[in-house]
């Protein structure tokens, strides 16, 4: 359960350097900005005084369970590369084909509203990630909220034992940090790639422009899809014994059947409740569409495991709309079936 002594050490990760960057970037506004700033500052401000850093410094830090490697191109350049022409404009939860892509992309590229679809045909997708890979402009990045979360925690905590447990490729193996610790039962042969498809405010895709600049993710990715890693990771505390955990990876599997979904998030609730109630436990979401699955989420995993939760505003908004909260209608992007 949510309790300030258990959530201050995972809530002082989260927010101390969110809080930072927002400082300086309401420094960076100018004059014009001064209302909005002295706003920004009043919020961090009172964020500071609410969340005090822990007593005592974590120095082990358990992470997982989602990781991928992130292929990043500019999305209307593939859609032409593919001989995808603009057309319709409209949500789907699963992606089957290219006909969706395109119209999921669109539905999402006019609101200017980042959004995650899984692809279910794996032959269609393996010739999207051939096409990507010919663009002029393609990068590549460790993928994977608890991979890049583990990332991030060595860069900002050097002296930090890190033990992360996910489905790591070569080419992902290759480009995390020596000081990351993965276990060999990690392993997998090939890397799970996830495509994820930029653009910039104004950009055109047929009669719409991009009010926003933003991103629309899509893949085939079994590994992470079952959460295979769920339970070698948690089998794992026990020897690592950390004094703090972040999950990841949950809401890949809203694109699984009801009775698959209910199934591993029973498992999870279970493995969290085993965990020392010592030991705070950060759950960190990311884009979902499936309603049922997101009150699920709700009604097992925050109430009965973890500390506390991270999140952004169009999940948020999600969870506004899935548990009967208010301002429902200033998310108009989001209709979770």
């Amino acid at each position: 359960m949510f309790t300030p002594q258990k959530s201050s050490l995972a809530l002082a990760l989260c927010f101390g350097t969110l809080s930072v960057l927002i400082f300086k970037y309401s420094e960076y506004g100018g004059k014009e900005n001064a209302n909005n700033n002295s706003l920004e500052k009043n919020i961090i401000q009172s964020w500071t005084s609410f969340i005090a850093p822990p007593s005592k410094q974590f120095q082990k830090l358990a992470v997982g369970v989602n990781s991928n490697l992130d292929i990043i191109v500019p999305g209307v350049d593939l859609l032409k590369t593919l001989s995808v022409s603009p057309g319709n404009k409209k949500n789907h939860d699963v992606l089957n084909n290219l006909s969706e892509l395109q119209e999921t992309f669109a539905y999402f590229f006019t609101k200017g509203s980042a959004a995650e679809r899984s692809f279910t045909d794996e032959p269609v997708y393996k010739k999207i990630i051939q096409a990507a890979q010919t663009l002029n402009k393609v990068e590549h990045f460790v993928g994977g909220n608890a991979a890049l979360m583990a990332k991030k925690a060595a860069s900002l905590f050097p002296g930090l034992e890190i033990h992360f447990v996910g489905p790591v490729g070569p080419q992902l193996e290759n480009m995390m940090p020596t000081t990351v610790k993965i276990p060999v039962s990690c392993r997998i042969p090939q890397d799970e790639v996830h495509l994820i498809m930029e653009y910039k405010v104004g950009e055109k895709w047929g009669t719409s422009a991009a009010p926003v600049a933003n991103r629309f993710i899509t893949s085939h990715d079994e590994s992470n899809a079952k959460i295979i890693m769920l339970e070698p990771f948690f089998e794992s505390l026990s020897i690592f014994q950390p004094d703090l955990i972040i999950l990841s990876g949950l809401q890949i599997m809203d694109s699984q059947a009801p009775e698959f979904f209910q199934q591993r998030l029973d498992k999870v609730v279970s493995l969290l409740q085993q965990v020392p109630a010592s030991v705070p436990i950060h759950l960190e979401l990311a884009s979902m569409a499936n309603k049922d699955f997101v009150r699920q989420i709700i009604s097992k995993v925050f109430l009965h495991g973890a500390t506390s939760v991270g999140l952004n505003e169009q999940e948020l908004g999600l969870l506004s709309v899935v548990g009967g909260g208010p301002h429902q209608d200033l998310i108009p992007a989001l209709s979770p079936k």
